[in-house]
């Protein structure tokens, strides 16, 4: 809406007919409007009458102007906020609403929506936006209570490795723009003295040895503890070295994991009762949308939560909804295949945890029953670093 739309909003404005008496008094109506400097628009024009809008305190005046010019005027619709007023006026609901539409909106305005940061590179957000909060900073607070030379002093205080911060407003916005400090490479503790032993018993395959005196050869066997490398050893005129030994060891290895499964287990299942709870937070304030209590005895939990989006991020509003199902405990007794596929499941489980850099050559899987339990075992040949790195320390 424009400037000139806007103020004809304001003061209200009537669409009204031109209807004439005899040929061509239209126009000269028209005519005369423009002359004596009576503001028209939205001009039409029909087989029998021609159309246009003014503002409604002017209307009154085109009445000697009609009858000069020989037409008749209908007034027709009403427009802009003089005619609003009147009908909201006359609905008290609708009136009570909009007063406390607008309080609401005042009051809201006073608060914090969202904060958010940005710039950084390596600090993560939530760690910034964590300790902002500890200071006072977050969704809900009040906006007149925030020091920002404050905020903005004690943050730089808690994260070193910001060269500059500036805490922002954007409306009910809150921005914490920063950037990090340019990190240099730090160079490598040289003067640390160290020997590489061996992590795991095996085979040496290849040595890849940059720093240290060497102790093994390729084809030899070494157990778990030996020496690999050793960071002291005599010069070229009978003297002592000392360094720090780096490099890699690659042996073939032999390592095993077990899993092992009762055959017998408790396991919980739904009866299919469930009680749902449902509320909404604003600026931290929990509201409930439901008057069901908190359920007795044993029921699993699932929340869902849903935060409300602006166009500068998540706002103070939140709707949250609890479903709690209703749980049973029952004896179950696998079979041997249901124990079997759990075994497997637990032995990749234990894979991934404990054998991340560990290459598999080939692999022996083998279970059986033992009593009221199924073991699994899985032998493997690999292929992996076995260096293991021991600072030398000396007594003063």
């Amino acid at each position: 809406m424009g400037s000139i739309a806007f103020v004809r909003w304001i003061l209200g404005w009537v669409d009204f007919q031109i209807r004439p008496r005899r040929k061509g008094a239209c126009e000269r109506f028209l005519n005369l409007c423009a002359r004596q400097g009576v503001a028209l628009w939205r001009i039409g024009r029909s087989e029998e009458f021609f159309t246009a809008a003014i503002a409604v305190g002017r209307y009154e005046e085109l009445r000697p102007i009609a009858r000069k010019a020989g037409v008749r005027l209908k007034s027709g619709k009403r427009h802009g906020l003089p005619f609003l007023w009147k009908r909201v006026s006359s609905r008290k609901g609708i009136l009570a609403g909009m007063v406390v539409f607008a309080v609401t909106l005042h009051i809201f305005s006073m608060y914090v929506w969202s904060v958010q940061v940005t710039g950084n590179t390596s600090i993560p957000s939530d760690q910034i936006l964590t300790e902002a909060k500890n200071l006072g900073l977050s969704p809900g607070a009040l906006k007149s209570r925030l020091e920002y030379q404050e905020l903005q002093r004690r943050l730089m205080i808690a994260f070193p490795d910001v060269s500059w911060l500036s805490v922002n407003t954007q409306g009910c916005m809150i921005e914490i723009a920063l950037e990090e400090r340019i990190k240099h490479p730090e160079a490598e503790n040289q003067e640390k003295i160290s020997n590489l032993k061996a992590s795991a018993s095996g085979q040496i395959i290849k040595l890849e040895v940059t720093g240290g005196a060497l102790q093994v050869k390729v084809g030899d066997a070494v157990v778990k503890g030996q020496l690999l490398v050793s960071g002291i050893a005599e010069d070229a005129t009978g003297g002592t070295r000392m360094m720090r030994s780096s490099g890699k060891v690659i042996a073939e290895t032999e390592k095993s994991l077990v899993a092992e499964i009762p055959m017998k287990q408790t396991v919980q299942r739904p009866t299919g009762k469930q009680i749902v709870r449902r509320s909404v937070r604003i600026f931290g304030l929990e509201l409930p949308l439901s008057l069901t209590g908190r359920p007795q005895g044993e029921y699993q939990k699932e929340s869902q939560r849903v935060t409300l989006k602006g166009k500068t991020g998540d706002l103070p509003i939140s709707l949250y909804t609890e479903t709690w199902s209703e749980q049973t405990n029952e004896e179950i007794t696998l079979t041997e295949a249901q124990a079997e596929e759990q075994a497997r499941a637990k032995i990749e489980e234990l894979k991934q945890q404990e054998w991340k850099d560990v290459k598999i050559l080939s692999s022996n899987l083998s279970g059986k029953m033992e009593g009221d339990v199924y073991r699994m075992t899985l032998y493997c040949q690999c292929e992996e670093n076995i260096a293991l790195e021991s600072e030398i320390l000396f007594k003063p």
